[in-house]
């Protein structure tokens, strides 16, 4: 008797994508008010910039003058969130963003109005800031709200995933 040998299925090259996670180290949200942050790569930025343009909702000055300051990298966009309207004033604020012990940015806010007082009664601000040189692993961010005295914590990891199946072990990575 003749058995026909299975062939075993070439193996297929792995192929990642990159995705990048915001992890608060603190619980940001209390009885004040919340913050988040998000980070978007400069092709995320720009694609949402010609996108807005495209759909007629800025004007060619104001996506020439956008385009413009475009980030290298990235973008890293703090929304705040509070109950007193001084305290959504973006003064009272420090923005700190450090990558292997260096600091990327330390920026501090501005006496700027929040802009929306939305229908969860908070005011709402927001502040974004450049990230122009490459990095990989993660970025740590701190925000000091010097109204609160309080410091919370983010971080912003770059991660290695599969995007195909072939992959026994499909454990994402951190990038680097």
């Amino acid at each position: 008797v003749w058995r026909v040998k299975k062939e075993k299925p070439t193996p297929q090259p792995i192929e990642y994508g990159i995705r990048y996670i915001v992890i608060p180290e603190e619980n940001y949200k209390n009885e004040n008010g919340f913050m988040t942050v998000e980070y978007k790569t400069s092709e995320e930025v720009s694609n949402e910039l010609e996108e807005r343009f495209s759909n007629g909702k800025i004007s060619q000055k104001v996506f020439e003058k956008r385009l413009s300051k475009i980030p290298k990298v990235g973008r890293i966009k703090i929304t705040l969130g509070r109950e007193n309207i001084n305290n959504a004033i973006s003064r009272w604020f420090i923005f700190t963003c450090i990558y292997n012990d260096e600091i990327i940015f330390n920026k501090h806010g501005i006496e700027d109005i929040p802009y929306v007082y939305g229908g969860d009664r908070l005011w709402w601000n927001d502040k974004s800031y450049n990230v122009n040189e490459p990095w990989d692993g993660e970025l740590k961010l701190n925000v000091k709200d010097n109204y609160q005295d309080k410091v919370y914590r983010f971080k912003i990891i770059k991660e290695r995933y599969p995007l195909n199946k072939y992959e026994s072990d499909t454990t994402p990575q951190v990038a680097g």
